[in-house]
């Protein structure tokens, strides 16, 4: 494994062990990570080449199941948000490829680079380009398209969620995951950003 891919096992590990804790009802729902030859397979399908970053996430799991008992909110990994499969997220970014900027209030087109790897409450999309580096559109890790976010480091999402879990801005309540972020005081860049 690569220096890069320790750490985001690492960090991912961390995640699932919180919500191991606090015992998130996703956990009996998540699927099992792709193999290599899996994502590779997938992401041909759609002449897509996965970031490192990116194999690292779908390793761990490739999204949440949905069953017939399933409540929306036990999908929840963050208030409001849910995890995309791989194939889910291929099928998001082919057709976010054809949008028109300008009907869908984007302030620019879908980069062809960026892959959504969770749903709602804003779609956060990690980029293939220079993972952990500056974006062409920011200096910033994280930043606002429209309605979504992108992240060139997964990892440092990773880390923010993390840090919000650790100091009771995510908290869950009875199953279903709130943010208190208005109770807790929390660094400008991670509100601004709206990670939470």
């Amino acid at each position: 494994m690569t220096p890069l891919q320790l750490r985001m096992t690492a960090a991912l590990d961390g995640l699932e062990a919180r919500w191991r804790e606090v015992h998130a009802p996703v956990l009996a729902r998540l699927r099992p990570g792709l193999s290599i030859v899996e994502m590779d397979a997938l992401a041909d399908e759609y002449g897509y080449e996965l970031g490192e970053q990116q194999r690292a996430w779908w390793a761990w799991h490739d999204g949440a199941e949905r069953r017939d008992d399933t409540r929306d909110t036990d999908l929840w990994v963050k208030p409001y948000s849910t995890l995309f499969s791989l194939r889910e997220a291929l099928d998001f970014a082919a057709e976010a490829k054809t949008w028109n900027p300008t009907a869908n209030e984007l302030p620019m087109a879908w980069d062809p680079t960026w892959l959504p790897f969770l749903r709602g409450g804003g779609e956060w999309v990690s980029r293939t380009a220079s993972p952990g580096g500056p974006s062409a559109v920011t200096d910033s890790k994280i930043f606002p398209i429209g309605e979504y976010y992108a992240t060139d480091s997964i990892e440092h999402f990773v880390d923010i969620w993390c840090w919000g879990i650790d100091h009771g801005v995510l908290v869950l309540e009875a199953g279903v995951w709130e943010n208190r972020a208005g109770l807790v005081p929390v660094p400008e860049i991670f509100d601004v950003m709206g990670i939470f």
